[in-house]
């Protein structure tokens, strides 16, 4: 055992995931209750938002760097689904809300970028987010669903390539609708075959 800490506020955080960065620092991305301390302007939102981003020194002695990520709901906007920091310190981030979500949490009022492939939401999709190794600017910024069908995640189904691909198995569809997006026509199945939710998996390239 190199190092172990503790991390988080006097109430109730979740740390749910961990990676190096380029110069091994430790980043720690998750959902507090508290007024978890953050030294650098909130990416966007304000010193509510209920998501923090932490970067720790290789030893875990010092917090390097601590901002909030979210809206200005004083709530859970969405649970962390994957997380990875590339090669250049571009910070990568994947998470669903909605009613499914611990807390209600819904992902609605969130930054989207100009370019987003979806910029609208109904609350309950997916929320993927790219930062600048500053963690200072959002690089890009999307939503991901289909109007109704309640999109989530119950595992560890998602992951991060090292050249900003993400790649997803979720469930999607729920109650039996085909709205989320399934393209191109030549995918193996591009409707929803059951009564409920049903398998989906996405890949988008963020470069």
């Amino acid at each position: 055992l190199v190092a172990s800490t503790y991390i988080g506020s006097f109430a109730r955080d979740f740390c749910f995931f961990l990676y190096p960065d380029p110069r091994g620092r430790i980043a720690v991305l998750g959902q507090t209750n508290g007024n978890m301390a953050y030294d650098q302007p909130v990416v966007f939102g304000d010193s509510t938002s209920r998501q923090f981003l932490q970067l720790f020194s290789p030893d875990l002695k010092k917090l390097l760097r601590s901002t909030r990520i979210g809206s200005l709901r004083n709530s859970y906007d969405f649970s962390p689904s994957a997380f990875l920091i590339d090669s250049c310190g571009v910070t990568y981030m994947s998470g669903w809300g909605g009613s499914l979500n611990p807390g209600n949490g819904s992902v609605a009022n969130l930054y989207v970028s100009p370019d987003a492939y979806q910029s609208t939401t109904d609350g309950e999709d997916f929320y993927l987010l790219a930062l600048d190794a500053s963690w200072k600017k959002p690089l890009y910024a999307t939503y991901f669903g289909g109007d109704g069908p309640r999109e989530h995640v119950d595992g560890g189904t998602s992951r991060f390539s090292p050249d900003g691909i993400i790649s997803q198995a979720v469930c999607a569809g729920c109650g039996g609708f085909d709205l989320t997006p399934a393209f191109p026509s030549t995918v193996w199945s591009t409707t929803n075959n059951s009564s409920n939710c049903n398998m989906l998996g996405f890949k988008i390239e963020f470069q």
